[in-house]
């Protein structure tokens, strides 16, 4: 048990001769639940000279160990920390699916479009823990054959790290596209454009529209630097 007798009790405001009210029992049952043990409480007497107060409780899993197994080409780091459900934490069994769903779309965004993922549940000796087993397979990759630049110099494509051959990792080409854009913009472009991109029988298109170079001249100071003038100016807002 999570939660020791007295605890709940203590927790319950129940004590041998003391009387029993609704607002006693329902403050005491909201106390109780907030221990994030619980997942229902009920709360019986009985019709004597003594009364006796019988509480039933259904007490919360907790994750004792998720274990990753099969056959997967990303870093188990990755997988565990992309899984909904962690270690010492109450079990949802109602978030399982999400959890799988939401695992399943990043592996996708990873360049592996069809993983198969299992959960396999087993309970340990210790009361209300279990353990998840998630059970990859992360499938056959796709790869880029081809990357075409639509719009704009074709050295943008040595600016990206994934290049023909490599599988196509949106997150990591994600990075890349925000890395050229921010640089641009220092060197002095507006309203530049990278992306949207397509993906197509190994061909990523990606469109790109520099902006327009912005040339900044800055003449008769001699107390504030150029360089200083030049941030404080709003034409990129």
């Amino acid at each position: 048990s999570f939660i020791e007798k007295k605890e709940l009790l203590d927790l319950l405001c129940f004590k041998p001769g003391n009387p029993i009210d609704a607002v006693t029992v329902r403050q005491g049952i909201k106390r109780a639940f907030l221990k994030g043990a619980f997942d229902d409480i009920s709360i019986e007497t009985t019709d004597e000279e003594k009364t006796k107060v019988i509480i039933n409780v259904k007490e919360m899993d907790f994750i004792k160990k998720v274990y990753v197994e099969g056959d997967y080409d990303l870093p188990r780091k990755f997988i565990k920390n992309t899984f909904f459900l962690k270690e010492e934490q109450t079990i949802r069994y109602d978030m399982i699916e999400d959890a799988i769903q939401h695992l399943r779309n990043q592996i996708a965004n990873r360049g592996y479009p069809h993983p198969s993922i299992n959960v396999k549940i087993e309970r340990t000796k210790a009361p209300c823990r279990v353990n998840l087993r998630l059970q990859i397979q992360t499938g056959e990759p796709e790869r880029i054959r081809k990357i075409i630049i639509s719009g704009g110099p074709e050295e943008i494509k040595r600016r990206i790290s994934l290049s023909e051959g490599d599988i196509y990792d949106q997150v990591e080409l994600e990075k890349d596209l925000q890395k050229i854009k921010t640089q641009y913009k220092k060197d002095g472009y507006v309203k530049t454009n990278i992306g949207p991109y397509t993906f197509s029988d190994g061909t990523l298109t990606i469109f790109f529209h520099p902006g327009e170079h912005l040339m900044i001249s800055v003449e008769g100071n001699s107390v504030i630097s150029t360089k200083d003038l030049i941030k404080e100016m709003p034409f990129f807002e």
